[in-house]
C-alpha cells in the first residue's frame, strides 16, 4: 500500500511498506510503541500472543520540518509531528495509542484514514467523556489537563499530524494507573473500564471552534501564520 501525503499535509511524505518515507529535506526524529507497551492499557491483553510483543502497534515521527523551517519552529516553541497507527485488533478491542495529558493544548489533523479520539477529564477524572470520529483533512484541539488517545476502528493505517509545545512533557500515568481509558472501544460497541469509580456518559459534542481558523494543513498554516498557533504555548 502507497498513501502519498503531500495533498492532506503539505509535506513530501508518502506511506509506503509500513512506514514513511520522507524527504531528505525534512528534520525528524523517530519512536514506535510495540505492542507489549499497549498491553497494560488494554481490555483482555492476555488474548494476546506473547509471539507479537515486539511487533509495532504505532509509530512516531517527531519534530518534522523543513530544514529552512527549523528555527521558526524552535522559536515558537512548537514542534510538527505525525504518528501511524496500525489497523490491529486485540481481543476484540481496536488498536489505540496508550494517552496521555499535558498542561497546553493541542491540535490534530487527520492526514489519512478515519481516527476515533477519545477524550476524558478535566484533570484526572472521567466525569466528561467524549468519543469523536474524524475523517481526512479534520482537525481537533485538545484542552490542557484532558487525558486523550486516538483509536484506529478500521482495516486500513490511521496517519495522523499534530502541532503541540516542544516544551512541555505528556504524562501517561493516570492512564496507565487504570489500566486504559475509561471506556475500551471494541468491535462490538464500547464497554466500560471497571477500574474507574465515575464514569460520565459518552458525548461526540466538542467546543473547538478555533479549527475553523485552520483552511490549510497545519504546516502549510503554521509556516504562514505561527501566531495562530500561540494558544498552544
Amino acid at each position: 500500500m502507497i498513501i502519498n501525503l503531500k495533498q492532506t499535509s503539505g509535506l513530501p511524505i508518502q506511506f509506503k511498506n509500513g512506514k514513511l518515507v520522507l524527504s531528505n529535506n525534512l528534520n525528524f526524529s523517530f519512536g514506535v510503541r510495540k505492542i507489549k507497551e499497549l498491553k497494560p492499557n488494554l481490555y483482555q491483553s492476555s488474548l494476546i500472543k506473547k509471539s507479537l510483543d515486539n511487533k509495532n502497534a504505532y509509530l512516531l515521527y517527531r519534530g518534522i520540518c523543513f530544514k529552512k523551517d527549523r528555527n521558526l519552529f524552535k522559536s515558537n516553541g512548537l514542534r510538527y509531528d505525525i504518528t501511524v497507527i496500525y489497523p490491529f485488533v486485540f481481543g476484540g478491542e481496536f488498536n489505540k495509542t496508550l494517552g496521555h495529558w499535558h498542561r497546553t493544548p493541542e491540535i490534530y489533523e487527520v492526514l489519512s484514514g478515519r481516527a476515533t479520539f477519545l477524550i476524558q477529564g478535566p484533570k484526572n477524572s472521567a466525569k466528561k467523556i467524549i468519543l469523536k470520529t474524524l475523517g481526512e483533512k479534520s482537525k481537533i484541539i485538545i484542552l490542557a489537563f484532558y487525558n486523550h488517545l486516538i483509536i484506529n476502528a478500521s482495516k486500513k493505517p490511521l496517519i495522523v499530524a499534530n502541532v503541540f509545545s516542544d516544551k512541555v512533557k505528556s504524562d501517561y500515568s493516570f492512564l496507565k494507573s487504570k489500566h486504559g481509558a475509561a471506556y475500551y472501544i471494541l468491535q462490538n460497541g464500547e464497554i466500560k473500564n471497571l477500574n474507574y469509580k465515575k464514569i460520565g456518559k459518552i458525548t461526540n459534542k466538542l467546543t473547538d471552534s478555533k479549527t475553523k481558523n485552520f483552511k490549510k494543513s497545519l504546516y502549510l498554516e503554521f509556516i504562514n501564520n505561527p501566531e495562530k498557533f500561540s494558544f498552544l504555548k
